[in-house]
């Protein structure tokens, strides 16, 4: 075996869940997003963003960032993927 670039080290993290907690795996895609004016949406909005919309229902939330997002960047192209998935337990 020779260890390159994309070999990566995993560890095993657990967390103790809680009912309704919620979980949030996202790509960079909806921060690094580029608004009318030409900013990034950035990270510091997004998890603002998803904070005061956390305790809605899951669908909700969809709605609200798909809404979110297109507002964000109006007529400019998309930059990147975007991927949001929320788990609620």
């Amino acid at each position: 075996f020779v260890p390159n670039q994309y070999h990566k080290n995993f560890e095993l993290h657990e967390f103790k869940v809680e009912p309704d907690d919620i979980f949030y795996l996202t790509s960079d895609g909806f921060q690094d997003q580029l608004g009318q004016t030409g900013q990034k949406y950035m990270t510091k909005n997004f998890r603002r963003f998803l904070l005061k919309n956390s305790h809605l229902p899951l669908a909700v939330q969809k709605d609200k960032l798909l809404s979110e997002f297109y507002q964000w960047k109006g007529e400019k192209s998309q930059t990147d993927d975007v991927l949001v998935i929320g788990v609620k337990f």
